[in-house]
């Protein structure tokens, strides 16, 4: 009986590893690489410049009939600048909703100091609801970061 050697047995000899780049495909790749500069390149050379307006800003000015309730740091109310004791406010805006008859009554501008705690400015908010004041603003300081 004849034995064949088994294939996965045998030993093959070691063929030599010749490490070479391949230079064709690089040079293809390239060659696209420069084509699409080329192609582009006059397009982003040719600009148009335009010159836009500078406009400046002017503060909004507030409607001549408008109320201005300050609520400051130390728990003082003011009525445009006036003092205004807390008790008396529930009376001065349901006098401004009745003044104002079938029309809407004017605008109520808030002006908060940024140290006052959120509850007391929720609680003047809630007052000028429950008297029926629905256009109520709050007024920025500009010049305040």
């Amino acid at each position: 009986m004849k034995q064949y050697p088994l294939p996965f047995l045998t030993v093959k000899s070691r063929t030599t590893v010749n490490p070479t780049i391949h230079i064709v495909p690089l040079v293809d790749v390239l060659l696209v690489l420069l084509v699409i500069l080329l192609v582009t390149a006059p397009a982003l050379l040719h600009t148009v410049r335009t010159k836009l307006p500078h406009a400046a800003a002017e503060p909004a000015t507030p409607p001549r009939e408008t109320v201005t309730l300050t609520l400051t740091a130390s728990g003082t109310l003011l009525w445009n600048g006036e003092p205004l004791p807390r008790d008396a406010l529930p009376e001065r805006l349901a006098a401004l909703v009745t003044d104002a008859h079938d029309a809407a009554p004017p605008p109520v501008l808030l002006a908060v100091e940024r140290t006052v705690p959120f509850e007391a400015a929720a609680q003047l908010m809630v007052a000028l609801t429950q008297a029926g004041i629905t256009d109520a603003r709050f007024l920025l300081d500009p010049a305040s970061p």
